[in-house]
Formats: C-alpha cells, structure tokens, sequence
C-alpha cells in the first residue's frame, strides 16, 4: 500500500496551513499518477509532499518526494517542486500533478530497474564462476 504524507504549514513565518483546494490537488495528483503509472506504480511505497517558497512568488506551492524501491529493494526517490509543474503556480491541479510527474517518474524508476537488473547478472554471473570452479 502507498502513502501520501503531507506536511500541512506551507509557511512556517505566517503560520498558515496550505488551503483545502491545495491539499486536495495534490492528493488527487498522486493517486491519478498510482493509476496511470500501472504496473510500474506497484513499486511506488509513497508520496511526501512539503510545501516551499520560491522569489518572485509570495506564496508557497508543493515540493512533492516520490518515493519507490527497486527490484533488488533499494530505496530511491525522486523529487519535484510546483515551479515544474504545469504553469509554475503554486497552486497546480491534480492534473498537472499528475502529468508532469507521470512524464518524468517512468523513466527515472525504469533507469533504477536497469541498473537493478545489471547487478542481478553480475551476481549470477559470478555465482556460476564460482560454481564452475568448485568453491561453491
């Protein structure tokens, strides 16, 4: 099962709690990303979405942690923040969450995988060496 954790004072100086309307945005953003992703979603273990403030703006948006494990169960992550998405406001849709996320997240989990396998042959290959030369 996959987590969404959100951290919601986006702006610690005023004291202010990121709206409803943001909040939902964002939750709905990963679970379109989950469905969309498909298979390569089951490797996802969670979401942490933290809110940041970036010059000129004068509000704070999403920075959101995709965070997913590898074949071999190495963690990785991938990050991204509302200047990415969409428009760059800070208040993106669930859709432009999910767009750009599901643009860019397939690759990066696929270049983990690759790796991932590349040392899993590596393994077996030295495993049947050494089963060849006996010190098995």
């Amino acid at each position: 099962m996959c987590k969404v954790t959100i951290d919601l004072n986006p702006d610690p100086a005023s004291k202010k709690q990121a709206s409803s309307k943001t909040l939902c945005a964002v939750t709905q953003g990963c679970t379109e990303t989950l469905k969309r992703l498909d298979k390569l979603g089951r490797f996802v273990v969670s979401f942490h979405i933290s809110f940041c403030r970036f010059e000129p703006s004068n509000r704070a948006g999403p920075s959101i942690t995709v965070h997913f494990r590898d074949p071999l169960g190495t963690s990785c992550s991938h990050s991204t923040d509302y200047r990415f998405i969409g428009t760059g406001s800070p208040s993106p849709s669930a859709t432009e969450i999910a767009d750009h996320l599901c643009q860019h997240l397939p690759g990066f989990m696929r270049e983990h995988m690759r790796r991932g396998m590349g040392t899993l042959t590596n393994v077996q290959r030295a495993y049947e060496q050494l089963s060849m030369a006996g010190s098995l």
